[in-house]
């Protein structure tokens, strides 16, 4: 394991980091996690014209950009769960009524378009 994120950490530093588009949101989720389904269910219904990529962490590029999210905004790769929604400047992991009026508030500048 420690392999595994010294390596990532060098592939890290070799693609870059972020999400490239400040217009796109990053959903990262994972097979079988029930906050995952809430929290898309919830997005597909409310806003389907969102710009939301949706990344199942299952496969490696998809993990790299995952890892490439924790990286952006610090979080602990120990503690890192799903869905975590990536934004320009901000984010969101987990799925709760708290998360879901942040999320309410980070995805204004996205419906200006």
């Amino acid at each position: 394991m420690r392999y595994f994120a010294q390596i990532l950490m060098l592939i890290l530093l070799l693609v870059g980091c972020g999400n490239k588009d400040p217009r796109n949101i990053q959903f990262f989720t994972h097979e079988g996690c029930p906050y995952c389904e809430k929290a898309l269910k919830y997005i597909q219904i409310n806003y389907p014209k969102l710009p939301v990529q949706i990344l199942e962490i299952g496969s490696r590029e998809n993990m790299i950009k995952f890892a490439q999210c924790a990286q952006k905004f610090r979080l602990d790769r120990n503690n890192l769960g799903t869905p975590l929604i990536c934004f320009d400047n901000h984010y969101l992991m987990g799925w709760s009524p708290e998360n879901q009026k942040l999320f309410e508030a980070y995805i204004k500048p996205y419906l200006k378009k």
